[in-house]
């Protein structure tokens, strides 16, 4: 598989696109500040529109993302009343998105700080068909306890090194929404992300479905939290399998 990889070596361009960053967040309040500093240290070359869904939290996620506008000046916030999920809130930012290419980030994450230019160089030197690339998720909170650190080989072997062979036959399954971007024409062609279980599952097969090339990022690393308990991880395998259905 490797002798037959023809991928053009990742390399700087002359110049970078505009780039919408979205990001959904219920209940975030521990972790949005961080996942947005993480984007601030990216000093991404290009221009950056970042937009911030507050789907109907309870908490304090609303408050702590107005206070940091003053300091971003690229943020954009979106303040639903009521909670009505994942894909409804990233299809609302959608509206609002100015640039041609659309990165997804949890809002729990932290971006390592050349993530976002490794990931623009890998789509724009990918097959012309390519209008999509999924980034590597690692687990942040790995030394927690046993749970995380089970997980965090299960995130290196199962899932990165799954999606780097996939994308060898030119194929990546799923541009996870954690950390993926892709083309904003290509997201409205398809009706962007479905009312679902697995909204990012079902999304990439639609484009699948529709001709297009789904690419892989090696390098472009993001750190999530991975769940600490038994019952969460069960809980989260439960939704990924049901959008694999």
């Amino acid at each position: 598989s490797l002798m037959m990889d023809k991928r053009p070596l990742r390399q700087p361009l002359t110049s970078y696109p505009g780039v919408s960053i979205l990001i959904a967040a219920y209940n975030e309040e521990a972790s949005i500040k961080d996942t947005l500093v993480s984007i601030n240290q990216q000093n991404y070359p290009g221009k950056l529109q970042v937009i911030v869904i507050n789907d109907g939290s309870q908490d304090e996620t609303a408050n702590i993302v107005r206070n940091l506008q003053a300091s971003f000046s690229w943020l954009t916030f979106l303040d639903l009343e009521k909670n009505a999920g994942k894909a409804h809130a990233l299809n609302e930012g959608l509206k609002l998105v100015e640039h041609d290419l659309v990165v997804t980030v949890d809002a729990d994450s932290y971006l390592h700080r050349i993530a976002l230019i490794n990931i623009v160089e890998r789509y724009k030197l990918d097959p012309p068909n390519t209008r999509a690339v999924a980034g590597k998720i690692l687990v942040r909170n790995s030394r927690e306890n046993l749970l995380t650190q089970t997980q965090e080989w299960d995130y290196f072997l199962g899932i990165s090194a799954t999606k780097r062979m996939q994308s060898l036959y030119q194929g990546t399954l799923v541009a996870q929404g954690a950390f993926s971007i892709y083309d904003r024409a290509a997201l409205i062609e398809v009706g962007g992300w479905p009312e679902c279980v697995g909204e990012d599952i079902v999304l990439t097969w639609a484009l699948l479905n529709a001709g297009y090339r789904i690419g892989h990022c090696e390098d472009a690393c993001l750190f999530t939290n991975a769940p600490t308990t038994l019952r969460e991880i069960i809980k989260k395998k439960k939704r990924r399998a049901l959008g694999m259905k």
